[in-house]
């Protein structure tokens, strides 16, 4: 910590640490430290972003020497996370990662293990989707302005944007499952999963039938590796009435799309295209409809949100002062485990074409299979 103020160090600059950067700066939080394999990469984030004097680095492990560090940012490509999150809580620091998280569900066990051994908590950023629309959407559930949610349907549809091909060309890893663990559903399905669960209160995913497909051409050089899924939809049940379908796709001959809609016993939520807009539907008598499209109550990004609870936590008085905060921050590691699994689900469910329950999960088997 630094005159008050969280101390954060970042592994990975690459494209996305600029994000991070960003939402730190508005936070007001101190980048103190930049780490890369290529440390050029690293000095150029510090000089754009960092606080005066800090500190640049090839390897993570001196970096998470300096014992000013409150919190590690890992910025780097998904088959680090693991390791990377699990070192950082071992000396004592907080983390905010990336996602995908890692390979197999067993490996949580190691992060669950050293938050217990080290006081400290890991979260992930599949919950950058719980702000704006999605904070807004909130409200009105903890408001019950829909009643009892028996239906949410999700949909994000891109009509040619595959990570590594047509988009961020330069970042190829996207591509290799080896480096990026799974496609478009560890890219961006987590974030409209995670919304749609923190929106539900997490209920428990009881089976799965899924679909997922690899089917259109590119023209990446031989020796480039190609093997994440492009496209996936899946059926979600849990033990109530509650049913979820999802649709993920980085190449569809479609408008981009992106939606989700909440179906419940006194009305609707629906939230489209960018997230960018919110519609509650609900019937003053029947067949008189009642549609309000409120402004956000927050435009903050949910970067922002998070790294604001970070600097609170760092700065927290008393262990209850710190345990309330929390208790609101993102994407827990319990949680991204959920994801995760459900994933599993739904990758066991396409390739063995049936529907796939709890009974199915095999906590040492591959989460991502390769297609």
């Amino acid at each position: 910590m630094r005159d008050g103020r969280a101390a954060i160090g970042i592994v990975g600059c690459g494209k996305i640490s600029q994000t991070h950067s960003r939402a730190m700066q508005e936070a007001g939080v101190l980048p103190l430290a930049y780490c890369d394999i290529d440390e050029s990469l690293a000095k150029a984030r510090a000089d754009e972003f960092g606080a005066p004097g800090a500190k640049t680095f090839a390897r993570y492990e001196e970096m998470l020497e300096m014992e000013e560090l409150d919190v590690i940012a890992v910025t780097t490509p998904p088959f680090l996370h693991l390791d990377q999150t699990v070192r950082a809580l071992e000396a004592g620091k907080y983390v905010y990662s990336e996602k995908p998280v890692c390979f197999h569900l067993a490996d949580f066990q190691r992060i669950f293990e050293a938050e217990r051994a080290n006081g400290r908590r890991a979260f992930f950023t599949p919950s950058r989707f719980r702000a704006k629309d999605g904070r807004l959407m909130r409200e009105y559930m903890d408001e019950r302005r829909i009643g009892d949610v028996y239906r949410v349907d999700v949909k994000h549809l891109r009509g040619r944007g595959r990570p590594g091909i047509e988009f961020q060309p330069a970042s190829r890893w996207f591509a290799d499952r080896s480096k990026a663990t799974t496609g478009i559903s560890g890219d961006m399905g987590m974030y409209f999963m995670d919304r749609a669960f923190y929106l539900t209160d997490w209920p428990e995913v009881t089976s799965v039938s899924a679909q997922v497909y690899k089917q259109f051409p590119h023209d990446l050089p031989a020796d480039v590796v190609y093997d994440v899924e492009e496209h996936m939809v899946f059926l979600a049940r849990t033990d109530g009435p509650l049913t979820f379908t999802f649709e993920f796709a980085n190449i569809s001959h479609h408008a981009y799309h992106s939606s989700i809609v909440l179906l419940g016993m006194k009305g609707s939520l629906k939230s489209t295209i960018k997230m960018d807009g919110v519609e509650l539907r609900t019937e003053r008598r029947p067949n008189e409809w009642v549609v309000e499209r409120p402004a956000f109550s927050d435009d903050t990004s949910g970067d922002t949100h998070i790294y604001r609870a970070l600097q609170a936590v760092a700065t927290a008085r008393s262990d209850g002062e710190r345990d309330e905060i929390l208790s609101t921050l993102g994407t827990t590691s319990r949680q991204a485990y959920s994801m995760h699994r459900v994933l599993q689900m739904a990758f066991t469910s396409s390739r063995e074409r049936r529907e796939v329950g709890v009974s199915d999960i095999d906590e040492a088997a591959e989460i991502f299979p390769g297609l």
